[in-house]
């Protein structure tokens, strides 16, 4: 039993050259980032960050977020959280409203949204502790 590893192993190594990791990790990003999606989403974000820098609502945010004290990660996550849980409950209403014949397949992701939304806010210090955890 003991040669059938020994061989096993040996069939392995031979099969399997070692890998370098860094390199490959290396060649999944330039084909990432050569990627039109990778360009598409580039682009919305330069748009989208341009149009926070000016936004109205940035300043309301601001004012607002400077007004609460930060307690760390979990303080973070569950505001983070309910923010996601009522975006997601307007955007619901707002296809409740415009309803059709396939409105329960739009509503799905709103939803789906709000529950990984109220998840956040309502379990935020396990998942901080648990996030903490796992990046020492």
């Amino acid at each position: 039993m003991r040669a059938w590893r020994v061989a096993e192993s040996v069939a392995m190594r031979l099969s399997s050259p070692p890998t370098d990791v860094a390199a490959a990790d290396g060649d999944v990003h330039a084909v990432i980032a050569s990627s039109r999606l990778f360009h598409a989403a580039d682009t919305t974000r330069s748009v989208v960050e341009c149009a926070w820098a000016s936004s109205g609502v940035r300043r309301l945010t601001d004012i607002v977020a400077a007004g609460l004290p930060d307690r760390g990660p979990g303080d973070r996550l569950r505001r983070s959280g309910a923010c996601l849980t009522i975006a997601a409950i307007t955007a619901f209403l707002l296809q409740f409203l415009g309803s059709g014949e396939d409105a329960p397949f739009r509503w799905i992701l709103p939803l789906a949204f709000a529950v990984i939304g109220a998840t956040m806010a309502v379990a935020a210090e396990p998942i901080a502790r648990a996030w903490k955890d796992k990046h020492r």
